[in-house]
């Protein structure tokens, strides 16, 4: 009986590890798409209109910091040499695959037009230095 427990263990925490691999290459990815000043467009749950406009964050490097089973967050230096940059994403999981959930589209005014624009994070904590 104590064999079989520890069995069901050692299955259950390999295949929550996979999981996890998994998830870490992917945030990894969107680390990088980042640091390459790239929209996140391509990771987002829902289609993005060409009218709207992403907002980015600026990224030199950045560390996984806290993983749950809907959000991960990642430590940001933003070019400073420090990281000082907590950034929150939403994400969901479907069809084998990771998405990031988007923020609402925002509409306002800028100079006279119309402008379109949506956040692919939930929060960012900005703990940087003021120079």
């Amino acid at each position: 009986m104590k064999i079989l427990v520890a069995v069901l263990i050692v299955i259950t925490s390999l295949k929550v590890s996979a999981q996890n691999e998994k998830l870490n290459k992917w945030i990894n990815q969107i680390g990088e798409t980042l640091i390459q000043f790239e929209d996140l467009d391509g990771y987002s749950h829902m289609s993005i209109e060409e009218d709207v406009m992403l907002d980015f964050i600026s990224v030199d490097r950045y560390q996984i910091e806290e993983t749950t089973d809907s959000t991960f967050t990642i430590f940001v230096d933003p070019g400073r040499g420090e990281f000082c940059n907590h950034v929150t994403f939403k994400y969901i999981e479907g069809e084998g695959n990771y998405y990031l959930v988007f923020d609402d589209v925002k509409t306002d005014m800028l100079f006279g037009k119309e402008r379109k624009t949506v956040t692919p994070w939930t929060m960012i904590i900005n703990d940087c230095k003021k120079e």
